[in-house]
């Protein structure tokens, strides 16, 4: 028997991909998205689903909706806003657009939220605290995790939240159920195949990593200017930035997956988009009733930094746990190297090189010199 899904701020759809890949019970009726942009993407994968612009306008959520999704706006809750308005913000406060239609909405039985990891931190953790008390006033459990998009298979350090609820009083606890550590990182060394780095940056670091990329952000302006993240081939000397393909399969999308849209405008929603195998995970669960142990819990203060993995329920509140990790997996086969076939100009070069000599930009010796060996 199939799950109703209505997907609020769906962007180019790769929550839904994931959760039908996880259970193809899971069936989107609906999509609410506002960027023209997305709402081609998704014309184009799914053609037989309805798109409602505005969260605002909509009304109410159909009443066969079982599951309700929502890869809310994370801008006023990011590291790199300056303002950190939270749910203040006119575009992360929408999020309380989410509680009203849940609040008028008792047939739905579960609920998945993402978001930056920073929503958990920003102003004392004040926003996940607004939602945990609004998911335990509409009578949902919820558990919530801080995930990292390499545990599953992806070479792209990418820090989520991961919220999932379900009605009733017992807790989602299989999101927190498998905790493993992190391979070891060595930043020093020449990697074996890349590394990467954002070069709009370096006054105050690069996100240098080694066989991987840092985060891939979405610099959604009316100018689209290129700032996806950069890779060194030491083998080959070769640096160059990620192609729109590499940052689809960087998010466990098929390449081309945005390919309807003009190339200077598809970063920007493949930066904003979620990675696809953390929702095949999610989706795999949800509808399971199986409800494994967890580790002990522990009393959240009020208002104290908030931990990056909890629980809660109507009779006992809202409670962290400690011991769980940002990886819920190891991946036994990793996605292949970014190509990122456009060299990375010399100006740009030049610009990053001038940061970093003036700044902090945390990358090694070996690779400074030789990007300074592309200069002429």
């Amino acid at each position: 028997m199939s799950a109703d899904v209505v997907s609020l701020f769906a962007g180019v759809g790769g929550i839904d991909l994931g959760m039908s890949r996880g259970d193809n019970r899971l069936r989107t009726i609906l999509f609410v998205e506002i960027h023209p942009d997305a709402q081609k993407v998704l014309q184009t994968h799914f053609p037989d689903v309805p798109i409602h612009a505005d969260v605002c306008t909509l009304e109410r959520l159909p009443p066969t909706t079982k599951v309700v999704t929502a890869g809310s706006p994370c801008c006023d809750f990011s590291v790199s806003n300056h303002e950190k308005l939270g749910l203040e913000g006119k575009k992360s406060g929408l999020l309380r657009e989410v509680f009203r239609l849940l609040g008028d909405a008792p047939h739905v039985e579960h609920f998945v939220l993402e978001n930056v990891a920073n929503m958990l931190h920003l102003h004392g953790g004040a926003a996940m605290e607004e939602l945990g008390r609004a998911l335990l006033g509409m009578g949902f459990s919820y558990a919530f995790r801080v995930v990292d998009s390499r545990s599953f298979g992806l070479r792209q350090r990418r820090r989520r939240l991961i919220c999932v609820a379900r009605r009733g009083d017992r807790a989602p606890s299989w999101l927190l159920a498998s905790s493993m550590a992190p391979p070891p990182e060595d930043k020093t060394s020449s990697p074996k195949e890349f590394c990467s780095f954002s070069w709009v940056d370096g006054n105050r670091g690069c996100s240098f990593v080694v066989d991987w990329t840092p985060t891939i952000r979405a610099h959604d302006t009316p100018l689209y200017m290129k700032s996806q993240p950069a890779v060194i081939v030491p083998a080959t000397g070769h640096v160059g930035i990620l192609s729109c393909e590499d940052g689809e399969m960087l998010q466990g999308f098929p390449r081309g997956w945005t390919s309807s849209l003009p190339d200077r405008r598809r970063f920007a929603r493949i930066g904003n988009a979620v990675s696809v195998p953390v929702f095949v995970w999610v989706g795999a669960h949800l509808l399971s009733d199986e409800l494994p142990h967890v580790a002990p819990v522990v009393e959240a203060r009020p208002r104290a930094r908030r931990p990056t993995a909890g629980l809660g329920d109507p009779r006992a509140g809202g409670r962290r746990v400690e011991g769980v990790t940002e990886w819920p997996q190891l991946p036994s086969l990793w996605a292949d190297a970014p190509l990122a076939a456009d060299p990375l100009s010399q100006k740009a070069i030049r610009g990053f090189l001038s940061r970093a000599d003036k700044g902090k930009s945390g990358m090694p010796s070996w690779a400074l010199d030789l990007l300074r060996s592309k200069v002429q």
